[in-house]
């Protein structure tokens, strides 16, 4: 029996990383999905490019871990620093550190998950997914094919949509998740709203390949700044000398009243990498890719209405300040995978999903929206030069103290959804 031979249990519109990964997960545990794209392909925009521990475990438990990383790589840790400044010679040099955060070093070459900050850029981690989840002989891909419309009665639902081409097409299944992203079709669809704000500025995040004159020991680093500050990641394994594929994510607080054109304008974007790029002048690199970002800390209402469920940013939006935007939503796939499997495959009752939208909008509320929040504010808000003095979280990681260490990471407890613990007592 074929993939489309098979009767469709779950429909998951978006062919994103979360809508992959949790396409991955119900084909590893033999359910049918139909992923459903407006897309040709996956896209290479520039987004998110780091994964966060309880993500790396739970690749780990999908078996996909050790490929994720050979494709990738590890870094062994972050710095908070002020901008670059003059070294002297007409260049600029990295800016003075203010804290960082050092991961134990890796011993014996074993990098258990969760050893280091794994880093792949999003569209390269999607190609992984796409590949495995279609392995498994369960899972399907629609390109180019827009949601239009949804319909459920008690026992099925079913998804109308369009092909580019003008072609319709139908599709019915035991469950729909919305997996569509900020805009989401499928939320919209279900008239459910995001509730929270918009933050006032933007970023943009470029994709800029230059030579590497110098490698900090934590290439991952957030330059603290109350008018130019950023976050800086390698896309590839930073080597002196060589020629490599940075992230810069810049804020735009001074250029609010711009548009995106005007924000991604190649003049513009010079002067930011002027000030924010270490080496020799005059600069010399390339940007491979540019998009602009609204930032927001918004949730869904709800994530699940009839037989219909939302995950990743269909459901919640935050800013990329720290990581935790794609982490949770790979997060979100964890948890409805483990929530479907247990009411398709082993009966378990449909108010499951009910107890998965209320366990990840309580994860949202009460930890990654806080946090993510506070990233923010903390690298644009906070004026450098007193920072470590004035920021509980820079002190904690200059002083070291091991009770206030404990208590910074007993923030993330349980950000990772165990469904097992909501099932009926005696299963």
């Amino acid at each position: 029996m074929t993939t489309e031979d098979r009767e469709t249990a779950v429909i998951v519109v978006g062919a994103g990383p979360v809508g992959l990964f949790l396409a991955l997960l119900l084909g590893k545990a033999k359910i049918s999905v139909k992923v459903v794209e407006k897309l040709d392909d996956i896209s290479p925009a520039p987004r998110a490019v780091g994964y966060t521990e309880p993500v790396q475990i739970a690749f780990d438990d999908a078996g996909i871990y050790e490929k994720i990383k050979d494709e990738g790589f590890l870094m062994p840790g972050m710095t908070w620093r002020k901008r670059p400044v003059d070294d002297g010679k007409g260049g600029k040099r990295s800016g003075d550190e203010l804290v960082s955060l050092a991961l134990p070093p890796i011993r014996d070459g074993k990098t258990p998950p969760g050893s280091q900050i794994l880093t792949l850029p999003q569209s390269k981690l999607c190609k992984i997914l796409l590949d495995e989840a279609l392995q498994t002989g369960y899972v399907s891909v629609d390109w180019g094919t827009s949601v239009t419309g949804l319909s459920q009665n008690d026992d099925s639902i079913t998804v109308t949509a369009e092909t580019k081409s003008g072609e319709s097409k139908s599709y019915t299944g035991q469950y729909v998740v919305g997996c569509d992203g900020g805009k989401s079709s499928v939320r919209k669809l279900l008239g459910i709203h995001l509730v929270g704000h918009t933050w006032p500025d933007r970023v943009i995040a470029t994709d800029v390949r230059r030579i590497n004159y110098e490698v900090p020991p934590f290439p991952i680093e957030f330059v603290v700044d109350l008018e130019h500050w950023a976050l800086i990641s390698p896309l590839e394994l930073p080597v002196i000398g060589k020629s490599t594929v940075w992230r810069y994510t810049i804020g735009t607080s001074v250029d609010q009243d711009l548009s995106d054109e005007e924000l991604l304008e190649p003049s513009r974007l010079a002067r930011e990498f002027e000030i924010l790029m270490t080496g020799p002048r005059p600069l010399e690199y390339t940007v491979e890719r540019k998009s602009s970002y609204t930032m927001h800390q918004r949730l869904a209402t709800t994530m699940r209405r009839g037989r219909c469920v939302l995950a990743g940013d269909a459901a919640h939006l935050n800013t990329p300040a720290g990581g935790l935007g794609l982490s949770n939503g790979l997060l979100d796939s964890d948890a409805l995978a483990q929530t479907l499997i247990y009411i398709i495959k082993d009966k378990q009752p449909e108010s499951l999903l009910d107890v998965y939208s209320d366990e990840r909008r309580r994860i949202f509320q009460f930890i990654v929206d806080p946090i993510s929040t506070a990233n923010k504010l903390r690298v644009e808000r906070i004026n450098p030069d007193n920072a470590v003095q004035d920021d509980w979280f820079y002190r904690t990681l200059k002083e070291r103290n091991p009770k206030k260490m404990y208590a910074l990471a007993k923030a993330y407890d349980g950000w990772r959804s165990d469904m097992s613990k909501f099932l009926p007592l005696g299963h």
